[in-house]
């Protein structure tokens, strides 16, 4: 907005430099229902692998350090952003693109080389040996 003239009539003139924009905003409707639907089905999976394969004494922990990889992958894109590491939105998202197929390759990788444990039966198993225990010094 620039203001000319005196100060007893000055005359306002409005430049726009982009035309007004002609797509709605409901159009990212979708795309937050999606990354909100899968939020939910990833986080959901995070807790049942940590509450499964983690032993009774570690399963707070270990959900713990899940959380701490998520609060820690926030704090890279809030630096980068605040940096303002690159100039052009789309090599932003083609570098954060890149990254997740590093991940998700790493994790298949993992996969590949994991062994399910099964924690509950052992508990189980624990807790009949204990049982026996106690009813042979009771007889």
């Amino acid at each position: 907005m620039f203001i000319r003239g005196s100060k007893e009539s000055p005359n306002f003139s409005l430049f726009q430099v982009v035309p007004d924009n002609s797509v709605s905003i409901l159009w990212q409707l979708p795309q937050y229902v999606v990354v909100t639907f899968a939020e939910m089905l990833f986080a959901i999976s995070a807790q049942e692998f940590a509450y499964t394969q983690a032993p009774r004494s570690m399963k707070s922990v270990v959900f713990s350090l899940y959380l701490l990889t998520v609060a820690l992958g926030d704090c890279i894109i809030i630096a980068i952003a605040a940096l303002n590491v690159f100039k052009d939105l789309a090599i932003q998202n083609l570098v954060y693109a890149g990254g997740m197929f590093i991940v998700i390759t790493i994790f298949m990788v993992l996969s590949i080389f994991y062994k399910y444990k099964h924690y509950d039966e052992e508990d189980v198993e624990e807790n009949e040996n204990v049982q026996k225990e106690d009813n042979f010094l009771e007889s």
